[in-house]
């Protein structure tokens, strides 16, 4: 069995796969992010972000990416 350090582990996942991980072991993640709901929103937008797939940027869109990954890392590193 291979083992990775965190950080390790995080520079090889995907926001996408990081979402479905979390929410398969949404009992271990429940305390820290509180509303699985929310965590989800919150992961899509940011898998969506505004400077990749080949579309305009929008300041509008940058805000609310930027707003959603503050909370995300609120939530982290709390």
């Amino acid at each position: 069995m291979v083992s990775y350090a965190p950080a390790t582990v995080m520079d090889k996942l995907y926001w996408n796969e990081l979402k479905l991980i979390i929410s398969k072991q949404w009992k271990y993640f429940e305390r820290i992010f509180g509303d699985k709901k929310r965590f989800q929103a919150v992961m899509d937008l940011i898998n969506d972000r505004p400077d990749t797939h080949a579309k305009e940027i929008d300041s509008a869109d940058v805000a609310l990416y930027r707003r959603e990954l503050s909370w995300l890392e609120g939530k982290v590193l709390s």
